[in-house]
């Protein structure tokens, strides 16, 4: 019992992690835009695109991720003892 409490928590500290890891991709991506829209120097609208798009992709992968989730959980939910 206690192995799998172990495996839990280590799943669920890496997931937490990965989520905060989107999160601040899209605070940066929002950051970068924010000073490109004020036209302060030093701000490439190339790069906040680029910013732009890793957000998107770091939130596509966590949905992605959410989706395997979800959908394992129903199927061991619908196993039967």
């Amino acid at each position: 019992m206690w192995q799998i409490s172990s495996r839990a928590s280590a799943s669920q500290g890496q997931l937490h992690a990965a989520l905060d890891r989107i999160s601040d991709t899209q605070t940066a991506a929002r950051t970068q835009a924010e000073k490109f829209t004020l036209g302060e120097p030093g701000v490439a609208l190339n790069d906040v695109m680029t910013d732009l798009q890793k957000a998107s992709v770091s939130l596509q992968m966590g949905i992605q991720v959410r989706n395997k989730l979800v959908s394992a959980y129903q199927e061991v939910m619908g196993m039967q003892v």
